[in-house]
């Protein structure tokens, strides 16, 4: 079989057999997210979930920070391989936008707002840190194994 029935192509023409890039990057037709993509889906979902949060008078708690762990996750295991340090810098700017904006409909006092948006991003951050540092921390493990494995994999081929 040629390279040029391999690839799909017509006869005749001179496209090389489709092989995977070196960098990891598979392309769009394998699936996963690319940067761009990931960083929106945890801007929103985080946000969204810290509006929602604030809003209903109970803070940024157990059921924001659950839903920030799992999109977290969710973004580690799916961004393509090469892009993985976007899944462990992105996330936490997120959640500090999110204790930023958020965090004046956290609050029911109207006086000096930006001294009441600093002191609500302080006290949150430092009571919600165990899960910002352990999904932070899970982010990290997750990029260090999915490179490993994709370095291993490629020395396979």
């Amino acid at each position: 079989m040629t390279d040029t029935a391999r690839a799909g192509s017509e006869p005749g023409s001179t496209a090389g057999p489709a092989l995977p890039p070196l960098d990891g990057y598979p392309g769009p037709s394998v699936g996963g997210l690319t940067p761009a993509a990931a960083v929106v889906l945890v801007v929103v979902v985080t946000f969204v979930a810290g509006l929602l949060s604030a809003a209903t008078g109970h803070g940024f708690g157990f059921g924001f920070n659950v839903i920030y762990l799992a999109v977290v996750l969710y973004v580690s295991l799916r961004i393509y391989t090469s892009d993985r340090f976007t899944a462990v810098v992105a996330p936490p700017l997120a959640y500090a936008f999110t204790l930023l904006i958020a965090g004046r409909f956290d609050t029911t006092d109207d006086g000096h707002t930006i001294k009441l948006l600093v002191e609500n991003m302080f006290l949150n951050l430092s009571l919600n840190a165990p899960w910002l540092v352990g999904t932070t921390l899970a982010a990290i493990v997750i990029a260090i194994v999915r490179g490993r494995r994709a370095i291993v994999h490629g020395r396979a081929r």
